[in-house]
């Protein structure tokens, strides 16, 4: 009883596995590439039949549910009704999350009132494209190539660049370097007047260990008020220069890549003029 058990197991998982379709070879994608774009020249000039067996060749050899949309438009455009609605159910049927499902859904709406009425006359001018529409006011567009590799067919959005930057700050920073090397000139004017009126009081004091006059006294200590006066100015108006000379430097690096005030974007109907403004 348990040996019939095992074996019973094992034809149903031998029959499973022989359900399952064995994935494409890279010959099967290579011939279904072809076909798909054999259909689609077929398509474009109006040789639906064509059309309709060189898809349905690709699909065979490709499984893309894509394929099934672009036979149901053709048989829609040669105006075989049932046909349409019967593929248009099988593209959803195999692709049931789809991004135009509910335009499918109205095309077999449409198939299926079309079959009940009389077919109307052929109109080879000016075709559909057998491809999803994009939004809600479709355009022309060409066949869709389904995607021959696994997994879903991502479609990738067109990004525009941004507005070239432009470097608005080099004049600054260039000023406040040079406003910089000022005033680390001033404090350097400031140390050396500094060290002269400390050596005028140093020869002072030397002089008048061996005796001095009182003019000589006088005189160097005028000498050295004055070097100590001009050693203070100079200490602050070099730091004021360094200070202003880094605070440039500073908005100079802010404004280096601003983007310009005013910029055109390219749209779908001509263009966009973007002003920006930035308070700091």
């Amino acid at each position: 009883m348990r040996a019939g058990l095992v074996l019973g197991a094992l034809v149903v998982a031998v029959a499973a596995a022989a359900a399952q379709p064995a994935a494409p070879t890279p010959d099967d994608r290579a011939a279904a590439k072809a076909a798909f774009a054999r259909g689609t020249r077929h398509f474009n000039v109006a040789e639906y039949d064509d059309a309709i067996a060189a898809f349905k060749e690709s699909y065979k050899r490709v499984p893309a549910p894509l394929l099934l949309y672009n036979i149901a438009q053709a048989y829609r455009q040669k105006h075989d009704c049932v046909e349409a609605a019967r593929f248009y159910r099988s593209y959803l049927r195999e692709a049931p999350t789809a991004k135009d499902r509910a335009r499918v859904e109205q095309r077999i709406v449409e198939m299926d009132a079309c079959a009940a009425a009389p077919p109307p006359p052929p109109d080879r001018t000016a075709p559909e494209a057998p491809t999803p529409p994009p939004g809600p006011a479709p355009g022309p567009t060409a066949p869709v190539a389904p995607s021959l590799e696994p997994g879903p067919t991502i479609a990738l959005p067109i990004v525009r660049p941004p507005p070239p930057s432009i470097d608005r700050g080099r004049t600054l920073r260039l000023g406040g370097l040079v406003t910089a090397g000022v005033g680390v000139g001033g404090l350097a004017a400031g140390v050396l007047l500094s060290l002269h009126a400390r050596a005028l009081g140093d020869d002072i004091e030397a002089a008048c260990a061996t005796g001095c006059t009182a003019a000589a006294v006088l005189a160097a200590d005028r000498d050295g008020a004055a070097a100590e006066r001009n050693a203070t100015i100079a200490y602050a108006a070099g730091a004021v220069a360094v200070a202003v000379g880094v605070g440039l430097y500073v908005v100079g690096r802010r404004r280096a890549h601003e983007r310009p005030a005013v910029a055109l974007v390219p749209t779908a109907g001509g263009g966009v003029a973007v002003a920006a403004w930035t308070w700091r």
